[in-house]
């Protein structure tokens, strides 16, 4: 016995001489308890000792406090005795002695301990039954399979004489074909549950009723991950002791059953008539170059879900794709999937080639642990190299050509200098020497391919070295010759990288895997960006201002509404509204802006007529804005002022034709053209300005019979928070908020300044650095954006501002339905002010 700090332990063997044949084994016993002998349990035990083998090393105790473990005995010569010391160690830890005896044998009848062992998976995935490989001699109720498929476990059952007998797994191996990750082993806990309930248990022998069983599994739902073997022999190892306890002396032997199955997991095959790349052409489609035909191979029947995703060959590095398609098909059947050749917004793409991934997924009965493969490479990606400049370089260089030496031009051979490439391998291993460069003609058809091993690289010399690749990124330029009579036809010619990585020894089927042509990731934006900054107004370049924007990338899958809540609640209620709205799991991106509108007798929108928001008795004009539904389609127009006396408006029929949108307060940009800025500094702004030159002059563009009117509020001229909407020259949409108030944050002409100067250069400059680094994207890239504001129009330039954005990442569950996978935190900012009336509310469905 120990006591250490509280705790004492002790230790015994059962028994404590062993026959020295190798095999005999003796249970070990620690108990562990505090100083007044009350039982602790989760204790962590450590076995050792002097000799033999421990079987268990690392067990915790249970609710009496006691941990088992048990030692095999070394094999001796006759005469030969050897004293072995266990350790149980625990801080403190207790020692025993047992005895290793050379005279001693087993007694014990062995012969009537039979012992069955197997795989135990799904047939028929996820609900069918347990099929049993390798089958029990004594099953009946499986077919012979020649391997296991996917959600897999491992099954022993133990059949003994009756009486005190006992049976307990020691440890285990799984042992694949020796490549990465095809190893499962422990030795250092209980892993096997006993389980009554493991499948086909041995059925009662009627000739034999003095029988027990002991019933053992190792669960598929925890680390045996059977889905990650590759196609080949696994061997399974159980280790494990049985004997009898009584009558004395108490005899146990431990043995190693084996047993050999054949992984055989789900395998993506790609038919060998699919287009090497989707070729598109509106003019002319041909589906034959834009369906994809493969099949998923494996033993199980059932359920597959399947992700292609279609990347432009010629974009930028790190762009994403421009479409996923997701459809559902079932194991081992032909499928074809095809694209209609439009983007995620529903655009028409542009004439040239794209390269696909697909993605496949075979359900079981846990969704933590389908069966999966793709198309390509997780391990080598091509690249863009860049000119001295730093641009991407896109574009095959003319080099010139080789005549033969002779007049004749019919045997004349074109070189061309091949666009630099940079190859990124996640190991440092070559490119596969199958890798390829493909030529296109400008009809899209396929015309030649070179082998890449064959080619001269100009960067390193004319060395034949383009398959290289390191960690970090090889750079080539390699020349291909291509025969004129190949490219007689006038228009682009197309040259496409296609790289085999050098990792079969990876993937389940132990063959190699295109890299994904130019681009190394795959990871989607979603419709609506979160964006933010801060901004240094010239007017003010010491302080900062915080800046929180959404940027509504593809207006054509945003849906918008505008919501008028008639018991003008709180600022939180609006947050409250977009959170409930963008429910955990909802796959939604979800953005909110507040603003004071007016709306004259009705407010324009879903929320239908009723009264609006009087609010103040200005005799100026105010703005109000319509969108379509989804897209970016708008139209902007000032509001009629109908009486002298109180700001009461009408709203021009044709914003009424544009469900999304309202009243704002005034104009910032208007057809690319600032308005209401102090441009002759007289401390006032004139909202009547167009392109009248300055607000001094009394001109009247409106022709209201109004000059020089005087935008006085919101305190245009103090800085605030304020709220905006805003519009740039492809059609994207954005909706911001500056933080502020009580004379911190910035003037009406600073937003102006900000959105047709600062913004620009944020979006160039700032924008792919600030996506990389924002958790929620998750690594995603994305390239400059030149952008140009042509309208905007403040929604709301006082302390009643808030703004909220949230989304919730698609995960699907067996079902079908979807779980949460990632959104970002904090879930939005917000500014707590004056009561909100309305919300500007756009929502996309996230990939």
């Amino acid at each position: 016995m120990a006591t250490w700090v509280g705790i004492v332990i002790t230790v015994g063997a059962y028994p404590e001489v062993l026959p020295a044949d190798g095999k005999s084994t003796s249970f070990i016993v620690a108990k562990v308890t505090d100083e007044k002998g009350k039982p602790i349990a989760g204790k962590e035990v450590m076995f050792s000792s002097t000799g033999g083998q421990i079987l268990v090393k690392r067990v915790r105790t249970n609710e009496q406090g006691l941990a088992f473990s048990r030692i095999c005995s070394e094999l001796l010569q006759k005469g030969q005795r050897k004293v072995v010391k266990i350790r149980a160690k625990v801080n403190p830890e207790a020692e025993i002695e047992v005895i290793f005896d050379g005279d001693m044998v087993l007694t014990l009848n062995t012969s009537n301990v039979s012992v069955y062992a197997f795989c135990y998976w799904k047939k028929i995935t996820p609900n069918g039954p347990w099929v049993c490989t390798p089958k029990p001699p004594y099953c009946e109720c499986c077919e012979e399979e020649n391997g296991v498929s996917g959600l897999a476990g491992i099954a022993m059952h133990v059949v003994t004489p009756l009486g005190y007998w006992t049976a307990y797994p020691n440890y285990i191996e799984v042992i694949g074909d020796g490549h990465p990750n095809q190893f499962r082993s422990d030795y250092d806990r209980d892993y096997f549950d006993y389980d009554q309930n493991a499948p086909c248990p041995p059925p009662p022998d009627p000739s034999n009723p003095n029988q027990q069983r002991f019933h053992f599994s190792w669960q598929p739902e925890t680390t045996l991950g059977w889905v990650e073997f590759h196609r080949s022999p696994v061997t399974i190892k159980i280790n494990y002791t049985v004997g009898r306890y009584y009558p004395y002396p108490p005899q146990f032997w431990t043995e190693t059953k084996t047993f050999v199955v054949n992984a055989f997991n789900a395998v993506l095959k790609i038919e060998p008539n699919s287009p090497k790349v989707l070729a598109w052409d509106p003019e002319n489609p041909d589906p034959s170059k834009l369906t994809v035909n493969f099949e998923v191979e494996t033993l199980q029947i059932g359920r597959v879900w399947v992700w292609m995703r279609i990347y432009s060959c010629k974009r930028a590095n790190n762009e994403g794709a421009i479409r996923v398609i997701q459809t559902e098909t079932t194991t081992n059947t032909p499928t074809p999937i095809a694209w209609d050749g439009r983007d995620d917004s529903g655009e028409v793409a542009e004439k040239g080639l794209y390269a696909y991934d697909l993605h496949v997924c075979v359900e079981q009965l846990s969704p933590e642990c389908v069966d999966r493969d793709v198309k390509v490479s997780q391990y080598l990606s091509v690249e863009r190299a860049v000119d001295e400049e730093g641009n991407e370089i896109f574009d095959a260089e003319y080099y010139g050509y080789d005549d033969k030496g002779t007049e004749e031009v019919e045997d004349d051979d074109h070189l061309y200098f091949i666009r630099w490439y940079v190859l990124r391998d996640k190991e440092g291993r070559d490119a596969n020497e199958g890798s390829e460069i493909w030529l296109f003609d400008p009809d899209l058809n396929f015309v030649k391919a070179w082998r890449v091993k064959e080619l001269p690289c100009l960067e390193h010399g004319g060395e034949k070295d383009g398959l290289k690749a390191s960690e970090g990124g090889m750079r080539h330029g390699i020349l291909v010759a291509v025969p004129v009579s190949l490219m007689e036809k006038a228009g682009t010619y197309y040259f496409v990288l296609h790289f085999l990585d050098n990792h079969p020894d990876k993937y389940k089927d132990h063959k190699v895997k295109p890299a994904l042509e130019i681009n190394q990731r795959a990871i989607l934006l979603p419709p609506i960006v979160y964006i933010s900054g801060t901004y240094f107004p010239p007017t003010d370049g010491l302080r900062g201002f915080r800046w929180h924007g959404a940027w509504c990338r593809i207006p054509n899958s945003v849906f918008k509404t505008t919501q008028y809540f008639s018991s003008h609640p709180q600022w939180q209620t609006v947050i409250n509204w977009i959170i409930q709205r963008a429910f955990p799991g909802s796959g939604t991106v979800q953005v909110g802006v507040n603003g004071g509108f007016f709306s004259g007798d009705f407010i324009v929108g879903h929320v239908g007529t009723g009264q609006g928001w009087e609010g103040y008795d200005m005799l100026v004009r105010r703005w109000n804005f319509g969108m379509r539904l989804m897209g970016s389609d708008r139209f902007i127009e000032r509001m009629v002022l109908v009486s002298g006396t109180r700001s009461t408006y009408t709203i021009d029929r044709r914003v009424r034709n544009y469900p999304y949108g309202l009243s704002g307060i005034g104009v910032l940009i208007w057809d690319g053209t600032a308005m209401g800025l102090d441009d002759d500094e007289d401390g006032k702004v004139d909202e009547d300005r167009l392109d009248s030159g300055g607000d001094s002059e009394q001109i009247d563009n409106d022709r209201d019979g109004q000059v020089n009117e005087d935008h006085t509020w919101p305190n245009a001229l103090d800085r605030d928070a304020r709220t905006f909407i805003a519009w740039d020259n492809r059609g994207h949409f954005y909706l911001f908020v500056f933080e502020g108030g009580e004379n911190w944050g910035v003037s009406w002409g600073e937003v102006v300044t900000f959105l047709h100067q600062e913004l620009p250069r944020w979006m160039r400059e700032d924008l792919p650095r600030f996506v990389e680094n924002e958790p929620a994207y998750e690594g995603a890239r994305v390239s400059p954006q030149d952008i140009v504001i042509r309208d905007a129009i403040m929604l709301d330039g006082g302390g009643s501002t808030q703004f909220i954005w949230r989304w919730a990442r698609k995960r699907i569950r067996r079902d079908g339905s979807y779980v949460t996978y990632n959104r970002p935190e904090p879930e939005g900012y917000t500014v707590e002010g004056r009561k909100v009336p309305t919300l500007v509310d756009a929502y996309a469905e996230a990939p």
